[in-house]
């Protein structure tokens, strides 16, 4: 199993975009604005794919799953856009996931999305497909 973790936030920290990012779900709501939105990231699977002969990993099956949060569906497209900007270049993006409209604690209707990415990574990091 790799360290996809520090992989992932090395990712979301390059994304083009307002987003301020949490491992994980995130806790609070209040950095929600026109200006700028909310992103999490989990890594949802992280197997054994091939090892070698000495039994030394040589890759693994990632399964990442991206939630980003906006204030208005057109900012919620423009995040899509941008993390898919880095994300699909390098995974790729599953059929699962889709856009919602959730209610906040204040009563606020906060635009997400659910990306899934898939891909198959080398011990060095390095993406196969």
């Amino acid at each position: 199993m790799l360290d996809m973790e520090t992989e992932v936030k090395t990712l979301t920290d390059t994304i083009n975009a307002s987003i301020a990012w949490s491992p994980g779900f995130p806790q609070d709501f209040t950095e929600l604005t026109e200006a700028q939105g909310i992103g999490c990231w989990k890594v949802r699977s992280n197997g054994v794919g091939v090892r070698t002969s000495s039994n030394r990993e040589w890759s693994s099956n990632v399964s990442v799953e991206i939630q980003v949060w906006a204030a208005t569906a057109e900012l919620r497209l423009a995040y899509k856009q941008a993390v898919d900007s880095v994300f699909g270049t390098l995974f790729k993006r599953s059929t699962a996931g889709g856009d919602f409209e959730d209610t906040l604690v204040t009563q606020a209707t906060a635009y997400r999305s659910v990306l899934d990415y898939d891909a198959k990574v080398r011990s060095d990091y390095s993406i196969i497909g």
